[in-house]
């Protein structure tokens, strides 16, 4: 509701109660001998001298051209001068009937001055340039009109809108939006109002919800509630349900392209990217000049490999809204993936230069160099970040993966060693110190770390594959255990389906080592039917061993590279983050 159109709605309410009253005080009539009774019996129960009935007859008058006044106002400076004649009233004193009214009329207007201020901020597009000196002009009014009129849930639900802005006070949104709502048992539109906004401020996910919930129960159309129900649902991975409210707000206004864009990410959310690409084309229809469905649908087209639409359609992002540092980053990455090193490079840097700090950035331009065949000034800017950001844990595990990829043996082990020292999470840790044990040949320690990494990960089936896969391959009899390694190689199989052919290459190899040449076949078989193009040879020498009836062995010793065995193994492209790590 408009809030101009709102204080004036409630004005209409007060006057009437008004002007009877004004009209007995003033009129010309002669009253009748009841009338006359009546009044000297005020008089006489009132005990006041006549200097104080002429004080009140004074201040009914100021409060009788207040109210004329009101009805005419037309700008600040009139409603300025209704407070004002309001309060000249109530300091020369009225009776109770009138008094009351006196308040409800100064009430009102206050509230007229702060709705006119707050259309200014709320309902302007761009909002006034002056709106922190309006917003606290308002509040000022709001709470002088709520301790003249008590009741009064519209000012209540102003107060919270304000003070939700930047500089309001948290505590006063919470406890005005209550009074809010507790007043507003009788107008769902305000109580509904209120609700919405106070959701937005709870604490809990759950209070969020409850807020949202019944807001719509009493105004199922509800924009607003359905609006930041919708980005509730998204925020707390339930886009089918976010996806449920953008459709019913899209229905309600098909040709706004703040809601058709809400909707459309949230089918994107919801992985239905054909979906979103519909909902996006439409918002592009609605609004051409608006970038973000430009940079969505690139995302898309991106994820689709569609490299050259990914590539046009976030030119044009960045044509509307050319400093947006994740959308150069997004072109990167489509260069990346179209091995325009160059030009990914160029984006990259520019982004380093205005956010130097930007992780994401510092990691993918080492990823970059490495794939370009730079692997040493890949490493050279990591070893920067590192120096300016010594306490990032996720870009010292990178340099770790990178010295292991340059063969830096020594000074990967002594980072791994620096981040088991600090409190984070390990598990990840001791794994990928169990990879680089496992490629130099140092099966006893890797096994060892391994170890660790399961007691704090039992159903990461990378440390499942990785240990079984030494326990059955390792050359070292006493380090064997094909018992295990089989027990590890079945959950490593049930957590990923059966559907990744290394791990099925590990199943195999622990039914070899225990003697079961038949089901080692099997697996194998399968292993090499799914495939995997960094292994395929190695899967087929496995299974032409087992089909003649021998076990397999990793042969690594402290000299050699990566290597060729199943293990998982770290790789700069897919180290995780270490804040993350539950």
């Amino acid at each position: 509701m408009n809030l101009c159109k709102m204080s004036r709605f409630l004005f209409v309410t007060f006057i009437g109660t008004l002007l009877p009253t004004a009209a007995t005080s003033h009129a010309e009539d002669t009253p009748t001998t009841v009338e006359k009774d009546s009044q000297s019996k005020v008089v006489e129960d009132s005990s006041q001298p006549a200097n104080a009935k002429e004080k009140v007859n004074q201040g009914e008058k100021y409060l009788h051209e207040a109210t004329r006044l009101k009805i005419t106002a037309s700008n600040f400076g009139d409603l300025s001068e209704v407070t004002r004649l309001c309060k000249q009233a109530i300091r020369e004193g009225l009776d109770q009937q009138n008094l009351k009214f006196a308040r409800q009329l100064l009430a009102a207007t206050l509230f007229e001055r702060a709705s006119r201020v707050c259309n200014e901020i709320f309902e302007r597009s761009p909002p006034n340039d002056n709106w922190p000196t309006l917003a606290l002009s308002a509040r000022v009014n709001l709470e002088e009109a709520v301790e003249y009129q008590e009741i009064f849930p519209e000012a209540y639900l102003l107060i919270g809108k304000l003070h939700l802005l930047p500089g309001g006070d948290k505590k006063r949104v919470k406890s005005a939006l209550d009074m809010a709502i507790a007043q507003s048992q009788a107008d769902p539109v305000i109580q509904a109002m209120a609700l919405t906004l106070r959701g937005e401020i709870r604490e809990t996910p759950k209070d969020q919800l409850a807020d949202f919930n019944a807001a719509l129960r009493l105004q199922p159309d509800h924009v607003d509630a359905l609006r930041m129900r919708g980005r509730h649902y998204l925020s707390n991975d339930n886009p089918e349900k976010a996806v449920e409210d953008f459709r019913r707000l899209v229905n309600l206004k098909s040709g706004d392209a703040d809601v058709n864009e809400m909707l459309g990410l949230a089918l994107l959310f919801a992985n239905r990217a054909d979906d979103s690409l519909e909902v996006f084309n439409r918002v592009i229809e609605i609004d051409p000049d608006r970038a973000d469905p430009y940079a969505y649908r690139s995302e898309i087209f991106l994820h689709q490999k569609e490299f050259d639409r990914a590539l046009d359609d976030i030119n044009r992002a960045i044509d509307r809204v050319v400093d947006n540092l994740g959308w150069r980053l997004l072109r990167a990455q489509i260069y990346w993936r179209q091995k325009k090193y160059t030009d990914a490079l160029k984006d990259i840097e520019r982004v380093l230069v205005v956010d130097p700090k930007r992780l994401h950035a510092i990691r993918m331009r080492a990823a970059v160099l490495t794939e370009d065949g730079q692997l040493d000034e890949a490493i050279a800017g990591m070893e920067r970040a590192v120096e300016a950001l010594p306490e990032e844990n996720d870009l010292l595990m990178n340099l770790a993966v990178y010295y292991t990829g340059n063969h830096q043996m020594k000074e990967a082990l002594q980072i791994y060693d620096k981040l088991l020292g600090r409190s984070l999470p390990h598990a990840i840790i001791y794994q990928y110190r169990g990879d680089l044990f496992l490629n130099i040949g140092k099966q006893a320690e890797a096994i060892k770390d391994y170890d660790q990494a399961l007691k704090l990960q039992p159903n990461d089936s990378g440390i499942l594959n990785n240990l079984a896969w030494v326990l059955a391959t390792s050359p070292e009899d006493e380090l064997r255990d094909a018992k295990r390694a089989l027990e590890l190689a079945k959950r490593a199989c049930e957590v990923t389906q059966y559907k990744e052919a290394h791990i099925l290459s590990t199943l195999a190899a622990a039914f070899a080592e225990k003697g079961d040449f038949t089901e080692a076949v099997r697996w194998s078989e399968e292993a090499v039917k799914l495939g995997n193009p960094a292994v395929d040879d190695q899967l087929k020498a496995e299974l032409k061993s087992y089909r003649e009836g021998k076990p397999w062995r990793e042969k690594h010793t402290a000299s050699q590279d990566t290597g060729n065995n199943q293990s998982e193994q770290a790789s700069p492209d897919d180290a995780q983050e270490l804040d993350n790590e539950e």
